[in-house]
């Protein structure tokens, strides 16, 4: 019977650490997508802000227009 209720435990301690595991990765995978997501923001900005792409831009607008 003792042993019945050691396997019990251990089983929930695996359940435990697997459940704590999962909302590491979740909270590690959040974390890392928005900071992937402000420095596209912020390399949108920097590259709308650039002469070199505001030339493109001018460019690209014509050849469509023709």
């Amino acid at each position: 019977m003792k042993e019945v209720q050691d396997d019990s435990l251990v089983i929930s301690d695996i359940k435990q650490l697997i459940n704590h595991s999962r909302e590491q990765v979740a909270i590690t995978v959040n974390a890392e997508t928005t900071l992937l997501y402000w420095l596209g923001q912020k390399t949108a900005v920097a590259v709308s802000a650039s002469p070199r792409f505001s030339r493109m831009s001018r460019l690209s607008t014509h050849c469509v227009d023709n």
